[in-house]
């Protein structure tokens, strides 16, 4: 929808951690430190799917430019490496 409104130029980003929220950490109890493994395996799962996707629009709209954003690595990385920042 947004190609056939003249976007061109399209970031799309990924789920986060989504097992290192409160809510998700409270419901699942990890160890202490620990984020949810579950939810965070279903989010791994997607991020790879929504990869796939994101470079099949690429090829099928070569006129378009598609960005895909990794957020769930960058936040995996500020969580496990915080002191780093």
């Amino acid at each position: 929808r947004l190609h056939e409104m003249g976007a061109r130029k399209i970031i799309v980003v990924n789920v986060g951690p989504i097992g290192c929220i409160p809510y998700l950490r409270e419901l699942y109890s990890p160890p202490a430190d620990e984020c949810a493994a579950q939810p965070n395996q279903l989010a791994q799962n997607f991020n790879v799917l929504l990869r796939g996707l994101v470079s099949e629009l690429s090829e099928n709209l070569p006129q378009a430019k598609f960005v895909y954003a990794d957020v769930y690595r960058i936040v995996a990385d500020i969580i496990q490496n915080y002191r780093s920042y």
